[in-house]
Formats: structure tokens, sequence, C-alpha cells
């Protein structure tokens, strides 16, 4: 995802307040008023707060792979040692990115089905790297 900076920060916003209030009773006024816009002018950004739930879990994921590579890339040694570079990787992601991947554990549901099959690749891919990281060290 190549987002801009204000699309980075309103999905930072959207995340919080999707874990404080929960997808479904959050409404697209309270997602522009925690962002500090109209709610037209979210719209400028989103189609809709189904894309905006996608977008969280999109980076949060994006970035959970993103930092999993770089641990794994950086850490050619021995299984046990790539074992242990993922699993720092793994936490590192969830302190930084906390909310997005609470979204992306209680919301998942709710996304369309588009958008479920869409991300369902990525985190296949993450959940790819773990398996072989983990068979590597067996």
């Amino acid at each position: 995802m190549n987002a801009s900076p204000r699309r980075k920060e309103l999905t930072r916003l959207a995340a919080q307040l999707f874990v404080q209030e929960g997808f479904d009773r959050t409404t697209v006024r309270m997602l522009a008023q925690e962002m500090g816009i109209k709610s037209g002018s979210l719209f400028h950004h989103f189609k809709d707060k189904q894309e905006i739930l996608a977008a969280v879990i999109e980076e949060g994921t994006q970035n959970a792979l993103g930092i999993a590579k770089a641990a794994l890339q950086s850490c050619p040694g021995s299984a046990e040692a790539r074992l242990h570079a993922m699993a720092r990787a793994h936490l590192e992601t969830l302190f930084a990115d906390r909310n997005a991947h609470v979204v992306a554990l209680f919301e998942w549901r709710r996304l369309d089905p588009a958008a479920s099959a869409h991300l369902s690749h990525l985190r296949d891919a993450y959940e790819a790297m773990w398996v072989e990281v983990i068979d590597d060290a067996l």
C-alpha cells in the first residue's frame, strides 16, 4: 500500500477508534471528529467505512510483513537465531502497531468478501514466514 502521510494518520486514528468503540458502533461522524475533519472530507481519502477498516488491517499486516522480512534478512544465522529474530519482530509489531492488530483480530469478520480475500493473502504470507522458520528450527 502506497498511502499518503495524511491517509496513514487517518488510518492510525481510525484503528484507535475501532479499538475503543468497535467497528459497528463507530460512525463516520465519530471518525471525522476524531480525525479533525468534516464528515464529507473523510470520503476524499476513503470510499466508505469498510475501506477504512480494510486500510487499518492492511497497514498493520504490511508493517508486520516488512518488519519480519527485515529481521530474517539481517539474521542469516542458525534456525534458532532466525526463530528468535522472528519472535522479536512479531513482538515489535504488536507493540508498535497494537491497535491495527487488535482491529484485525476482533473485526476481521466485518470485512466485505473482496477485502477479506485480498487481506487473506497478506495474512497467509505472514503465516508462511512463521511456518518456514518454525519448520527449520524443528
